[in-house]
């Protein structure tokens, strides 16, 4: 869900590539590896992460058209009564629900409703609480999709992060979010904009701040053009197109159906605590959905392809923006509308108390990765999902992706 969710562990990244590198060695003939070989390098890379990471669950699904289809699942998805996890289990998505707010904005543009250039200003000239935030007539909606409107993050202030995880069941409204948006960061300053909209590094490239409130924002203009909830909207124009029956956007703590509980450790060395039962009222636009292995593999495809948007505005979407906050060896990241570009694989990743989650799709090879984890953990350490996503990625394609 925050910004430090999206940051990569160098030292988990080397020690999995050593073991990827070393098993590829291994099973390398002269032209391939055999399929087992490369199950066994995958499922080799899940236990890393897991045991390294203390995770108690995982599901795992690899989709290469003509060549492989490989879903795995390892572990626990309840402690209490040792229940394994299947393939089928739900988790909470966090960040990839930004794909979906995004879609639901780039929709309306294609409509005529929106235009990426309009400002703040013009859909939400009141903010919450009778503030107002800095720049307000300069940000635009591209700005805000593509994290360059400088805007802080509620989920970096302290105080947000305690109440978090002293009272996940807490119903939040959106005067509070932007109370903490507006007000004080983890220091005591009073950050409400890191840098002007639009703002440029030296080099040129823009300046990226990666914010949950920014799409908080976003879901108050869906509903200001619709007069409809965001979930509403979500589930009529993505969800029930696609026939994603096991996603959704709730609006209280329960989940349904079946699904995996989530944990957090709160220290190093702690016990796992469960957290399966959160409020989505503070994540809401930015980190509130509820989704599966299945449905996740359409998504990623529908996301990167653009099959619900015109051709145009799918180009606007993939238009990138470089994140310099990916610190990987040999890879650079990027951010689109609503989207990640990790190298040639494009999609997304999510992390929220009790859950890790990511998507990705490779268009070049019509293939996708979809990795969910039941543990989920506040700043550092939190991106294993993604790591995961990228490792499996170098065991099928044997490549380090290249810059987007």
């Amino acid at each position: 869900m925050t910004g430090s969710s999206r940051q990569f562990s160098r030292s988990g990244i080397i020690i999995a590539l050593v073991l990827v590198c070393c098993m590829w060695a291994a099973c390398k003939n002269s032209n391939s590896t055999s399929k087992p070989d490369v199950q066994l390098a995958m499922e080799q890379v899940v236990s890393q992460y897991m045991m390294k990471n203390n995770i108690p669950g995982a599901i795992v699904g690899v989709w290469v058209p003509g060549e492989k289809t490989w879903t795995h699942t390892q572990g626990t998805a309840d402690l209490t009564t040792g229940r394994k996890i299947k393939p089928e289990d739900k988790i909470r998505i966090a960040s990839i629900t930004k794909t979906f707010t995004a879609t639901v904005i780039l929709q309306l543009v294609d409509e005529g409703a929106l235009n990426l250039e309009d400002t703040l200003d013009k859909w939400v000239p009141e903010i919450p609480r009778g503030s107002e935030i800095s720049y307000s007539e300069k940000i635009t909606i591209r700005h805000l999709c593509n994290h360059t409107a400088g805007i802080y993050s509620f989920t970096e202030n302290k105080e947000v992060h305690d109440i978090l995880i002293t009272d996940p069941l807490k119903k939040w409204t959106l005067e509070e979010v932007m109370k903490y948006t507006l007000e004080l960061d983890i220091k005591g300053n009073k950050v409400p904009c890191y840098f002007e909209p639009g703002d440029t590094y030296e080099n040129g490239n823009p300046k990226i701040h990666y914010s949950d409130t920014a799409y908080e924002l976003l879901g108050m203009i869906i509903e200001q053009v619709t007069g409809n909830k965001i979930g509403d909207e979500i589930q009529n124009r993505i969800l029930d197109k696609l026939e994603l029956k096991n996603t959704s956007f709730p609006y209280g703590p329960e989940m349904t159906g079946n699904y995996s509980r989530g944990y957090v450790q709160k220290q190093e060395g702690g016990a796992l605590e469960d957290f399966t039962e959160t409020d989505p009222s503070a994540p809401w636009a930015g980190g509130a959905m509820i989704s599966n292995l299945y449905d996740l593999k359409v998504w990623a495809k529908a996301l990167a392809e653009g099959s619900l948007l015109s051709e145009a505005t799918q180009q606007q979407r993939l238009t990138w923006v470089d994140w310099p906050q990916l610190p990987l060896e040999g890879m650079n990241g990027a951010y689109g509308l609503g989207i990640t570009c990790m190298g040639r694989l494009v999609g997304h990743s999510g992390t929220i108390l009790g859950y890790n989650s990511a998507m990705f799709h490779l268009p070049s090879r019509n293939a996708t990765i979809v990795v969910l984890l039941n543990k989920g953990n506040p700043g550092a350490g939190d991106a294993c999902a993604v790591n995961i996503c990228y490792l499996l990625a170098k065991i099928l394609f044997n490549w380090f992706p290249e810059h987007c």
